[in-house]
């Protein structure tokens, strides 16, 4: 409760909590330089960091490329794509007025 926080706060001004690196504590060591954020910038990456990034990114690509095909062929939009039979909108006879339907016999004995 409140004493718990009341320790963690006076911890945390101390810098004894872990993950802080104040007072005697120094950080490591590397071989790359970091920004302020803890990452490394990609100019300084190692080669290893740099095929890891390359294959996630190119797995995030993948991923969304599959996604928008996937709704493009479910709408019919893809290059080449035939519309399912039976799919298009055909206007019913029942639905219509006496005299659209008797518009639309006519029209039809006529062609």
């Amino acid at each position: 409760g409140m004493n718990d926080r009341k320790k963690v706060s006076e911890m945390k001004e101390k810098g004894e909590l872990p993950g802080q690196n104040r007072g005697s504590k120094q950080r490591k060591a590397s071989n790359y330089a970091e920004d302020e954020d803890g990452l490394t910038p990609m100019h300084l990456a190692t080669p290893q960091q740099h095929a890891a990034a390359t294959a996630l990114q190119k797995r995030a690509r993948g991923m969304e490329a599959r996604k928008k095909v996937a709704q493009q062929r479910a709408a019919g939009e893809l290059p080449g794509q035939q519309p399912k039979r039976g799919s298009r909108k055909k206007s019913s006879v029942t639905e219509m007025s006496d005299e659209d339907r008797a518009a639309l016999i006519i029209q039809k004995r006529a062609k």
